[in-house]
């Protein structure tokens, strides 16, 4: 009875360590899912999104469309999402065509600030009606969504839902991302675009 007893342990064991080896691929596959949805490596992957570097303001159809960005490094072919921050807001899709120089002439539709790139773009499958701005954003692998006629993401991957926004002061715009409700809660980007051209102020720096 006995070494019946032990053949049916040893017996057991073997089965066990099968199915162990058997199963270890989708034990580790689990595992690993586990971890990319821990906050640990979302806070890691939240580290590569850079609000300085992939954030910018495309000035939309000026003949043509510009991306002006804190980024020297971007390369053709590279895709952008365009988030049009007045109310209703709306979101497009752009690719980058080549990098771009600041027109000259006294009376340029865009300039460029030191420390800043600009890129022309193409918009894919939008149009505009006449020249607009919009916020440009790289690297982001954030959904974007349209509520309430307001656009919402979680770009660097934090769990909070990013917002837009633009003001205008009398000499410029000045679009900007929130980490949630805007001018209340944190600021995560602030852009400003010189307009050429004189425009009633909406807002004071302390709303931008």
């Amino acid at each position: 009875m006995f070494r019946y007893l032990l053949v049916y342990k040893h017996t057991a064991i073997y089965v066990a360590c099968a199915l162990a080896i058997f199963f270890q691929p989708a034990i580790a596959q689990a595992e690993q899912l586990r971890d990319s949805q821990s906050p640990k490596v979302n806070l890691a992957n939240a580290g590569k999104f850079n609000y300085s570097s992939d954030v910018g303001i495309v000035a939309v159809d000026f003949n043509p469309s510009v991306l002006i960005i804190n980024n020297a490094c971007l390369k053709a072919g590279s895709q952008i999402v365009l988030v049009f921050p007045e109310i209703p807001q709306k979101i497009a899709e752009a690719t980058i065509l080549r990098k771009a120089k600041q027109p000259k002439g006294p009376d340029p539709k865009w300039t460029i600030e030191p420390g800043q790139s600009a890129y022309i773009v193409k918009l894919l499958h939008y149009t505009v009606e006449y020249p607009s701005l919009a916020i440009g954003i790289l690297s982001s692998k954030s959904l974007f969504q349209i509520h309430k006629d307001r656009v919402y993401a979680n770009l660097d991957g934090d769990g909070f839902k990013n917002t837009f926004r633009i003001a205008y002061s009398g000499e410029g715009a000045h679009p900007t991302v929130w980490s949630g409700q805007p001018l209340v809660s944190k600021r995560k980007w602030h852009g400003h675009f010189h307009l050429n051209y004189e425009v009633d102020p909406d807002a004071t720096p302390k709303d931008y």
